[in-house]
């Protein structure tokens, strides 16, 4: 399932709205990659089992890695996101500033374990992707407040 940029998710702040799409598109990547688990060659005969299992390897090697890869890429980019956004905060002194970036920790922890599980050999790629494009709607929902909270504070301190 792709997810596609819904113009009543702009923030009103160019920067984080770029940086929802990049974190959506990361997480669309991940749902166009998801390793398909490896086929079962046991009811295959001679050859033809050599020649699924060989493939399957090959193919499900390449698609692991490259899971893998934009996972990292993934995080990354929600590292940088959630660093911004905590700098915000701490610019227009929001109260809520330290129990927010608690939910920004709690999250990467969460997700940075699917990640060791995942590069352990773990079959959770179909799961974590379904966790992040629920993560991303209620997160893009949760920033449209909070941005539309802190674009009102800066217009009534004149900023």
């Amino acid at each position: 399932m792709t997810i596609l940029w819904q113009s009543e998710w702009n923030t009103g702040v160019d920067f984080i709205d770029a940086q929802h799409r990049d974190i959506m598109d990361y997480i669309n990547q991940l749902g166009h990659i998801i390793p398909d688990p490896k086929p079962k060659v046991s009811s295959l005969l001679g050859n033809e089992a050599v020649e699924a299992a060989h493939y399957a390897s090959l193919f499900g090697s390449l698609s692991t890695a490259e899971f893998g890869y934009v996972l990292d890429e993934f995080i990354r980019c929600v590292e940088n996101h959630f660093a911004c956004e905590e700098l915000l905060h701490v610019e227009d002194a929001y109260q809520l500033a330290a129990p927010h970036k608690e939910t920004h920790d709690l999250f990467l922890v969460r997700i940075k374990k699917y990640q060791t599980q995942y590069n352990l050999g773990e079959d959770n790629a179909e799961k974590l992707y379904r966790i992040l494009n629920k993560w991303i709607e209620q997160h893009i929902a949760y920033d449209m407040d909070l941005m539309a909270s802190v674009k009102r504070c800066r217009m009534s301190d004149g900023a």
